[in-house]
């Protein structure tokens, strides 16, 4: 569907990943049982395995570690994977 996933706002020079999908707000950021945010994304280069990138105390700070590894994957070569 148009529009449930885009561009946001930019926090510490990194544009995040929205998602309406997410119960986050951002896309690779899911709610932790410890009542902390998860990031992940996909690997896409050796299979389908998905990349924990860390536990951060707030969403933002996650959506933002999200982005530098999008980014820094992307940089590499690495393509992000869609309905992530």
């Amino acid at each position: 569907e148009e529009g449930e996933e885009g561009e946001g706002e930019w926090v510490e020079g990194w544009r995040l990943h929205v998602s309406s999908r997410s119960n986050t707000g951002y896309k690779g950021v899911y709610a932790h049982p410890s009542g902390r945010y998860e990031a992940s994304r996909n690997d896409t280069r050796g299979g389908r395995r998905k990349v924990y990138i860390g536990l951060f105390e707030t969403a933002v700070e996650a959506a933002v570690a999200y982005a530098k590894a999008v980014g820094k994957a992307e940089e590499e070569g690495e393509e992000e994977e869609e309905g992530e």
